[in-house]
């Protein structure tokens, strides 16, 4: 990275720095205007994939290097575009899964709601949709007497998901 050529020497120093957000906008231009005719050229690519790889932008390390390859820089990254997408690929698998689309009626799940489960997914942060839908969808045991619904206040619990438990008395 140290070549005074295609700009490669303030790549280095930006490196150097370790601000690897502005190597990366560097090393993409400097990549870009170096052309294809030289060592340099060559070089820009591959340091480009080098910097997309430690930013874990693994697709645009793999077509860095590819592009460094058809500058015959083949040898320099034999390997490299493997483990790139080695790494990809457990990236993603570390990736949380969806959520399934539910599709048709909603699915009682057997559980009853109450006033305490309410409020447990209150304190939980589960999203007021959600609990909305849950007592929408799920069998409710209920009590909104005066106290009750001072306690489902004091709680927390939305005015919106309080008439939806009266709802479904």
């Amino acid at each position: 990275m140290d070549s005074k050529e295609c700009h490669l020497k303030q790549a280095f120093e930006t490196a150097k720095a370790g601000d690897y957000e502005a190597l990366l906008k560097l090393s993409r231009a400097n990549a870009d205007s170096c052309g294809t005719g030289s060592k340099a050229a060559m070089e820009a690519w591959y340091n480009l994939g080098v910097v997309c790889f430690l930013v874990r932008k693994y697709d645009d390390a793999v077509a860095a290097f590819e592009k460094a390859a058809d500058l015959n820089g083949g040898k320099l990254v034999a390997g490299l575009i493997d483990e790139c997408r080695r790494e990809s690929a457990a990236m993603q698998a570390r990736q949380p899964k969806a959520a399934p689309a539910v599709q048709g009626p909603p699915v009682q799940t057997g559980m009853v709601m109450t006033n305490d489960f309410v409020v447990k997914l209150i304190d939980g942060n589960v999203a007021e949709t959600e609990v909305l839908k849950m007592i929408a969808n799920q069998p409710g045991r209920f009590s909104l007497e005066t106290g009750d619904v001072a306690r489902l206040k004091a709680a927390g619990v939305p005015d919106t998901v309080i008439a939806a438990m009266r709802g479904k008395k």
